[in-house]
């Protein structure tokens, strides 16, 4: 288990960064341009003609895929994107689930290891991915578009807000986590499978009808995607003031998987719950009214625990 460590004096800090973190292919869409994504239409692909829709807008990234005309010879309607530019054999990878059409039984959610060529019947890899109306978050193996589910556990997101999805692979070893932008700090939820059949690929997103016969579409929207080999996160520390701004901690959120700790001594440690604030990239932690004038706070790598 990796750890970065800090002395906080309040209100006498200066601003310290620690360690450096590797290059993260980041989009968050506020230009409305698509540019560095490769389009994945397989219904259009089969039929010789676009059909799904996949673009930037709103500064965001809107997906959608009218009903298949042929879900027995050509699958259910299903689009997405990847990013071709970078494999990843170990992966980070961060989206913000923004909006989805809650009348249409669907999955939506992040790609990883994309095996090359992806097209119909041939799309290979890992997704976790939220199922909106079966109200549960599952890690799969994707075998030319066949999912092998590895693990599926409950989870009810209202539609109308956002969460960030989260999903690392080391190895062999697939986790993925959830969260509210209340608190960015904790995960609803956090996941975890094994397999090793693929082993390095491109990152991307995707959406999926669920329903059983498949003759809906799929609609989903994302922001602030990241996808990065795995790191040890740059800590940052802003200094308080006489006049009363607190001290700041903050790091990157596309290191959600580093959590932040709290010591009065170095020897007990608590994992620190509440009180986050997301700001563009970066997860922003104060110490709380009445805290300590000393205290000492590390990141440790792992997802944090509930009290």
């Amino acid at each position: 288990m990796r750890f970065r460590l800090l002395l906080l004096p309040l209100l006498l800090l200066p601003v310290f960064r620690l360690s450096a973190q590797t290059p993260v292919d980041f989009d968050d869409f506020e230009d409305n341009d698509d540019t560095g994504w490769v389009h994945m239409d397989p219904i259009g692909t089969a039929i010789g003609s676009s059909f799904a829709s996949i673009k930037a807008e709103s500064g965001a990234y809107h997906i959608s895929c009218p009903p298949s005309p042929d879900p027995g010879s050509i699958g259910p309607a299903r689009a997405g994107a990847y990013r071709p530019d970078r494999v990843l054999t170990d992966f980070v990878i961060v989206v913000d689930l923004a909006a989805w059409d809650q009348s249409l039984d669907q999955a939506l959610g992040i790609l990883a290891r994309i095996q090359p060529n992806p097209g119909p019947g041939a799309l290979s890899g890992y997704s976790v991915n939220y199922q909106t109306q079966d109200h549960d978050i599952e890690i799969n193996r994707l075998d030319n578009e066949q999912p092998v589910s590895l693990i599926r556990l409950p989870l009810d997101l209202p539609a109308g807000e956002a969460y960030r999805l989260m999903f690392t692979g080391t190895g062999a070893s697939l986790t993925a986590s959830v969260f509210s932008h209340q608190n960015p700090l904790l995960p609803l939820v956090t996941l975890s499978a094994e397999d090793d059949t693929y082993a390095s690929g491109n990152s991307g997103i995707f959406i999926f009808q669920a329903d059983t016969p498949a003759v809906g579409a799929a609609d989903g929207t994302f922001d602030t995607f990241s996808s990065s080999a795995p790191s040890v996160p740059v800590l940052s520390i802003s200094p308080g003031t006489a006049g009363g701004a607190p001290v700041r901690l903050e790091w990157p959120r596309s290191a959600s998987h580093w959590h932040l700790q709290h010591s009065p001594d170095l020897e007990t440690w608590t994992d620190v719950t509440e009180g986050g604030l997301e700001n563009d990239q970066m997860i922003q932690w104060s110490p709380p009214a009445g805290a300590p004038a000393k205290g000492y706070y590390r990141l440790k790598e792992g997802r944090a625990e509930p009290r």
